[in-house]
């Protein structure tokens, strides 16, 4: 179970939900130039059709290419300092082995702050979680401060800091980075235009295969998957805003097969608000777990 979910974390960490309201502003987001010229624009790439009807389309934003959106997309997030990232994770894990059957139901929600300029990250998380009919829950805050990370567990009230490898820690819970660089490596078509939260997006399905979905090249060869990835990139900022990811797949190993069904979600926010992290005092005294 650990492994498995630890994989799904590829995707989010814990990251993005339920629709955060917006009231439409986009002034004080990052935006790329609409105009910018692309001498390398694939001429086979579908592109949305500008005469497709779209009530809530604003006249002064161009229906772009994927190759275009794609270039824009990149330079966009190259440019992202700040941002607030809101993600469920949903799952069921069914687990058989030598006749006995583990099933694993979980429900877990994050709420991130993530300062890429300053290297500053606070993240809290619950879970709920239910093995075989006995649930667990939890709640746990973290902090990167000051180039230290802090664990406060609010269930018992522990506070626990490390020095780690804070560059590749923020990497790793860099949930929109994460997201468009497995956006940029995949090829794509444009499928439609939403509006989420009040702002005007492209939508992307992608549906990848195994071996671009999860690393598991001991599993390779006995893993079959169901995956459905859609992201809606704004249309003025070509920020992401939201991405939903649906996998199912079963794993067959030597002594044990595995059933999986998850549903993540994330919704990305305040993008280049600047926000202060306070350390809470307590943290101060917390044990070292060097």
């Amino acid at each position: 179970m650990n492994k498995i979910f630890l994989v799904l974390c590829i995707f989010l960490i814990i990251g993005c939900t339920t629709n955060q309201p917006n009231s439409g502003q986009d002034s004080d987001v990052v935006s790329v130039n609409p105009s910018q010229p692309n001498s390398g624009q694939d001429s086979d790439v579908v592109s949305v059709n500008p005469s497709q009807p779209n009530s809530g389309q604003d006249s002064d934003v161009p229906s772009v290419s994927a190759s275009e959106l794609k270039q824009k997309m990149i330079e966009a997030h190259s440019k992202l300092e700040y941002y607030k990232v809101k993600a469920t994770v949903k799952g069921s894990v069914e687990d058989t082995s030598e006749g006995n059957v583990d099933t694993t139901v979980s429900d877990i929600m994050t709420e991130t702050q993530v300062d890429v300029k300053n290297k500053v990250f606070k993240t809290t998380a619950k879970s709920d979680i239910t093995k075989n009919g006995k649930r667990t829950t939890g709640k746990v805050e973290a902090y990167i401060v000051d180039g230290t990370y802090y664990v406060h567990s609010l269930d018992t009230g522990a506070w626990i800091k490390a020095s780690l490898n804070i560059d590749l820690l923020i990497q790793q819970n860099d949930q929109m980075a994460q997201y468009i660089k497995q956006l940029s490596a995949l090829p794509f078509e444009i499928s439609g235009e939403e509006t989420v939260n009040g702002h005007k997006t492209y939508v992307i399905k992608i549906e990848p295969n195994a071996s671009n979905l999860l690393p598991l090249q001991d599993a390779a060869p006995r893993f079959s998957s169901n995956t459905i990835i859609t992201f809606w990139i704004n249309k003025k900022t070509f920020v992401l805003e939201k991405v939903l990811v649906k996998i199912d797949f079963e794993m067959q190993r030597t002594l044990k097969h595995t059933k999986s069904t998850n549903e993540i979600t994330a919704e990305f926010s305040e993008i280049n608000k600047p926000f202060t992290v306070k350390l809470p005092a307590k943290a101060l005294n917390a044990q070292s777990g060097d």
